[in-house]
């Protein structure tokens, strides 16, 4: 990937031949024969373990071909993982090509559901929007999973589901016996929890605990609030010279 496209809050790992959404079928939380009619799809990328490799959305194209669109600090690791499973596929892995957010509704952007936002090429010239996006997200809780929390949390965790990016009709995929068998037997524990920042500078990844020493992770933030995956929200959490109080309901 082109260092340039780290700036950018999206860049998309695009999957390409003729079995591309049959291929993808296997290894996407979301049903991709809605492609053909709703073009774009929140999505997420599972291991064998059920855990979010990375998230974002799957976008439909013209040609034989699927964009996923994730966190750029995750390119290369959906690259690396899917290409694991192509040796009897076919369809490849290409390059990947970043993405600007925008709140203009342009003939060529796509508007990037549940956020009231326009996904568009970019170029040199391109305003990224990363500022923007990552505001959009916070405020509805829509959190991606990067470099620092992949693989360490099921869909459900990261409150994937409320934004419809797993489908549980669709069939078999890579990881979804657990996410199915978590969620019909309510086995999953630990969920979003919104906090302030008393003091300190969250980052995504950081471990933050209760004064029961129960432990949560920091998966988003906006400097002045995080979000946390944590269980049964306890009112304060601290870390690393990092205090979290939650939020007012």
């Amino acid at each position: 990937m082109d260092p340039t496209a780290a700036r950018y809050p999206l860049v998309s790992v695009r999957v390409a031949g003729p079995d591309s959404i049959q291929f993808l079928q296997g290894y996407l939380t979301a049903d991709l024969t809605r492609l053909a009619t709703e073009k774009i799809l929140p999505m997420a990328i599972p291991n064998l373990q059920g855990r979010v490799v990375a998230n974002g959305w799957a976008i439909g194209t013209a040609s034989q071909a699927v964009g996923l669109a994730v966190h750029p600090s995750l390119a290369g690791a959906v690259q690396d993982h899917l290409r694991k499973f192509m040796a009897f596929s076919k369809s490849r892995v290409e390059d990947c090509r970043p993405h600007a957010i925008s709140m203009s509704k342009s003939a060529t952007g796509t508007v990037l559901s549940p956020l009231p936002c326009t996904l568009e090429e970019a170029n040199e010239e391109t305003d990224p929007g990363t500022k923007l996006f990552r505001t959009l997200c916070f405020e509805r809780s829509v959190v991606l999973a990067e470099a620092a929390t992949s693989a360490r949390f099921l869909p459900q965790m990261m409150g994937l589901l409320q934004w419809g990016a797993v489908s549980f009709d669709k069939g078999c995929y890579l990881g979804q016996e657990v996410i199915a068998r978590a969620q019909h037997r309510g086995q999953v524990k630990r969920g979003l929890q919104q906090y302030r920042v008393v003091e300190g500078l969250p980052i995504p990844g950081q471990v933050v605990t209760t004064e029961s020493r129960r432990s949560g992770t920091v998966v988003a933030t906006n400097d002045l609030q995080a979000l946390v995956v944590v269980s049964e929200g306890p009112l304060k959490l601290v870390g690393d010279g990092l205090v979290l109080e939650a939020t007012a309901s």
